[in-house]
Formats: structure tokens, sequence, C-alpha cells
């Protein structure tokens, strides 16, 4: 590298850093999510309370977008019910347990039932979506 091209490359550094920084790409933990405890979430479940797991990995950029993402929509007051955890992408014995195939998923449940799932990126309003899903009272018939 010349030296003309040295105060180059340090621009285009400090732009992807401001642009993608701006966007929550390179997020702070915010802590919202606790990390994933079996005892903790078997008691939640038979509590019949609602769940939302993100598998996460910190060197993921598809987990470091979602993740904000996910933490922004539980701030909401309608999603103050939820117990958020945060699986540890690299435990792949509770990764098979819980039937995960990809990093930066997200998993709602309701109780002991899965109601949705999805994974990489999406909207904060479809994280909402998925939410809502879980707060729906069953219809009688």
């Amino acid at each position: 590298m010349n030296s003309k091209q040295a105060p180059v490359i340090t621009i285009i550094f400090a732009l992807f850093l401001q642009i993608f920084s701006s966007q929550n790409i390179i997020a702070a933990d915010t802590n919202i999510l606790t990390p994933f405890n079996q005892q903790m979430f078997s008691k939640y479940q038979a509590e019949n309370k609602p769940i939302v797991l993100m598998i996460y990995a910190p060197w993921c950029l598809h987990c470091r977008v979602q993740k904000p993402k996910l933490e922004t929509v539980l701030k909401d007051p309608q999603f103050k019910d939820f117990i958020a955890m945060q699986v540890d992408y690299g435990d792949k014995k509770l990764l098979k347990q819980l039937n995960i195939l990809h990093r930066s998923t997200i998993v709602v449940y309701k109780g002991k039932t899965e109601i949705s799932r999805v994974v990489w990126f999406v909207s904060e309003q479809d994280i909402k979506s998925l939410l809502l899903k879980a707060l729906e009272k069953p219809m009688n018939n």
C-alpha cells in the first residue's frame, strides 16, 4: 500500500463503522435477553408463559442485526410478560434438543407449544407479529 492509499482506506473504514453502527449492525449488548437456563425454561413452559429464544453467535453478522431488533420489540409494554432468553449457538447439544438448524433463529413458545420461528433477517414488524401469535387467545368453538 502506498502513502496515497492509506488515507482513502482509513476514510472508507471510518464510513463503514459510521454507517453500520448507526443501523445497530455493530451494537452493544443491552441484556434484555438473559442467557438460556434449562431449569427456568422448563419452569416457564410449565407455567404456560410466552417465551422467545434468540439463537445467537457473537461472530454472526445476522445475529448482530437481529438481536437489537428483537430487543427493541421486547421493550413494547404489550410484550412485558415475555420471557426472553439467548441461546448460545455453540451449544450443539441444546440446539439439537430445540431442533435449531441455523444461528440467528428466533423461536416463540406459548408454554410448551412452539408457536413460530424465523431465521435470518426480519423486520421489527415481523418480529412483533411473531410475538403477538403467542399472546392470542384460543378461540372456543
